[in-house]
């Protein structure tokens, strides 16, 4: 027996972002001495219109049609100071932040209603050490710890019907996850540079696919709260000079990435990995005055999304530059992919839920780019500026 089903989502969102900023830097006992403040309200408005179609009409859907809103104000006030004394150099610095914060959810059908209200205050130190002992040898110890808050989109309780079958939903009660990091890094030669890093977060904030309640054929994917996630990592970087016409970067990252939680129920998440990645790119002088770059990743398999256990990937892209005119004019041709090997594979097994995904995007890419300077190469540009908006604009997904 064939059927339909048709529905149509109108899902307007406005959000609104003000900020007010002010930094002051001075000398101080042979040192740097910066201080400032910053104070932020962001008001997020969701309209979400969910109507089903019967006959051509829509029928609106009391169970899904609902309006969210957000409002969050930051306090925020920092110091820092730095000085070198020799070979050595140090810096220190704590910042304090204070939220308050509400989301509050109205539906069509009262039951669904929900609000939420938060307020915290939080510090957050950091500190640098670093040493240079010769022309070749050169040593940094940073340690910070900081806060990451969740986007305004993943705070969003909205239903987002994928397929009949799965959905996808905000979390209005999602917390922020705090991060301490300590990294220790040598540079040799002022080209090759290797660090050893670890982070432990808390309140990790990463995708789950889980199983609905109300129907147990159906699954939803969601943002929750970790208990808590632990990364070691190794990585090496370094541009190599192989001849006067072929020039190389490479960069090998290997790491261990360990994600737990017990959401109750049956559901843990106890996933460990250990994984690597690397890139190069070559670079090489042709002649009539033609470069060539080649460039090539992979990454083992890996964690994804919290419960993710994902297969490797791998990419390889060219392209061709010529310039013209006396450098006025330049001629750009690329390949993206250029083996079509962009494609991604994982399974997750989740409570009650075991879930294999695969997929890719349009990844393999042919460009030609051309393009005329028409303008003084003399003239400096204009210094790029932070308004102060950066942070808050970072969470706002497309």
């Amino acid at each position: 027996m064939l059927s339909e089903r048709n529905y149509r989502i109108i899902a307007p969102t406005k959000i609104d972002i003000y900020t007010f900023k002010v930094d002051h830097e001075r000398p101080l006992f042979g040192g740097n001495l910066g201080a400032g403040i910053k104070l932020t309200n962001v008001i997020t408005d969701n309209d979400y219109n969910f109507f089903n179609v019967i006959e051509g009409e829509d029928e609106v859907d009391v169970d899904r049609t609902n309006f969210y809103t957000y409002d969050e104000k930051v306090g925020a006030g920092y110091l820092t100071y730095n000085k070198q004394l020799g070979k050595w150099g140090m810096q220190a610095g704590l910042r304090g932040e204070y939220t308050n914060s509400e989301g509050d959810l109205k539906a069509l059908k009262p039951v669904n209603d929900q609000n939420v209200q938060r307020d915290y205050f939080n510090l957050f130190p950091s500190a640098g050490l670093t040493f240079n002992m010769n022309e070749k040898h050169s040593f940094q110890l940073n340690y910070s710890r900081r806060l990451d808050r969740p986007s305004y989109q993943d705070l969003n309780p909205f239903e987002y019907r994928l397929d009949e079958l799965t959905f996808q939903k905000g979390n209005p009660f999602l917390k922020p996850q705090y991060s301490n990091n300590i990294q220790l890094s040598h540079t040799f030669m002022q080209m090759m540079t290797t660090s050893l890093s670890y982070s432990r977060t808390t309140d990790m904030i990463e995708r789950i696919v889980d199983i609905d309640a109300a129907n147990s054929n159906a699954a939803f994917i969601t943002w929750r709260n970790l208990a808590e996630q632990n990364n070691t990592s190794l990585n090496i970087g370094s541009p190599i000079p192989i001849a006067k016409w072929w020039n190389a970067y490479m960069n090998l990252n290997g790491y261990r990435t360990h994600n737990q939680a017990d959401f109750g129920d049956g559901k843990i998440v106890d996933v460990t990995i250990y994984a690597f990645n690397g890139y190069a790119q070559h670079t090489f002088t042709l002649p009539l005055g033609i470069n060539m770059e080649v460039s090539g990743w992979y990454n083992s398999p890996s964690v994804w999304g919290g419960t993710f256990k994902m297969e490797d990937m791998w990419g390889v892209d060219a392209g061709l530059q010529k310039r013209f005119m006396k450098g006025k004019m330049n001629l750009k041709v690329s390949v993206n992919d250029i083996f079509y090997s962009q494609k991604w594979t994982g399974e997750s097994n989740f409570g009650a839920l075991y879930m294999t995904v695969n997929g890719r995007g349009d990844s393999r890419r042919f460009r030609v780019n051309l393009s005329y300077n028409f303008g003084n190469e003399q003239v400096k540009t204009a210094r790029d500026r932070k308004t102060g908006l950066e942070d808050e604009k970072n969470r706002i997904k497309s």
